[in-house]
């Protein structure tokens, strides 16, 4: 285990798990990151898991070479795929994320629940069992929704083609039936107001972000880790991003996008 002093090393397939680097910013104001962005193999979700285990590892790898003292996998697909190998097979701490079924279940709001993710988050064993804990009590839709992170990685999140995509994918749905919308992949969390308007009806969303975020304070506190409050920071240095992709493109992109949910959260 690296020093307290020492970043935490947060990954995804790209720009969605910039929203969960917000969300860990909040209950870890004096962290320090390094984000990798692998936008150059996004998406992840048609990969095999070999290819999508693969790309975990060497991330993995990079992110050791930064001296990282914890591991944020904040992507539901490669959780899924990777996360308990990794586990055993890297000795610093890991966490990965689930999609919020449970938070929605337990909400107890009328009308159905609806769950976006990748054609391999939803179909993966993992999810069906956490699907099975909840579908007896009440009536859940899980949407496969290829083709989305693909346009999210673009930046342009008000697109034409974005809206026109995901109103595709609601097509045979009764998008009013829904209180719940889970958020079963990070890149969603951008989507949140065309999904408003293509409901309609009032909708309550829910991510894996704020679980993610808690559970890595529980990690590092457990391993006596976490950055001393009074240790001066350097905000200009706190969050470094990395891509596998042209770091030209994408870098200015992922400053814009934690900008705007920066300034959502306000």
């Amino acid at each position: 285990m690296n020093d307290k002093n020492s970043p935490i090393g947060i990954f995804d397939s790209g720009l969605g798990g910039l929203s969960v680097l917000v969300e860990i910013l909040k209950v870890l104001p004096r962290e320090r990151f390094v984000y990798y962005a692998d936008s150059g193999f996004a998406p992840y979700g048609h990969k095999s898991r070999e290819e999508i285990k693969e790309r975990c590892y060497s991330i993995t790898e990079i992110l050791l070479k930064r001296g990282v003292k914890a591991l944020v996998v904040a992507c539901n697909t490669a959780t899924s795929s990777a996360v308990e190998d990794m586990r055993r097979g890297f000795s610093i701490p890991i966490v990965g994320m689930e999609p919020a079924l449970k938070p929605a279940y337990e909400a107890n709001l009328p009308g159905k629940i609806l769950v976006l993710g990748t054609p391999f988050t939803i179909n993966e064993p993992k999810y069906q069992n956490l699907l099975k804990r909840f579908i007896s009590n009440k009536e859940i839709v899980s949407l496969p929704c290829p083709g989305l992170v693909e346009l999210i990685e673009k930046g342009d999140i008000n697109s034409p083609e974005l809206k026109s995509r995901l109103k595709e994918l609601f097509r045979g749905l009764a998008p009013e039936e829904f209180s719940c919308v889970v958020l079963g992949c990070t890149h969603f969390i951008y989507l949140k107001s065309i999904l408003r308007e293509i409901i309609g009806a009032p909708v309550q969303f829910f991510d894996g972000n704020f679980g993610t975020a808690r559970q890595l304070k529980r990690v590092l506190k457990q391993y006596g880790s976490i950055r001393d409050v009074n240790e001066p920071g350097n905000p200009e240095d706190q969050i470094v991003i990395d891509t596998s992709a042209n770091p030209g493109q994408v870098i200015p992109l992922c400053h814009k996008l934690l900008s705007m949910l920066s300034d959502a959260e306000k």
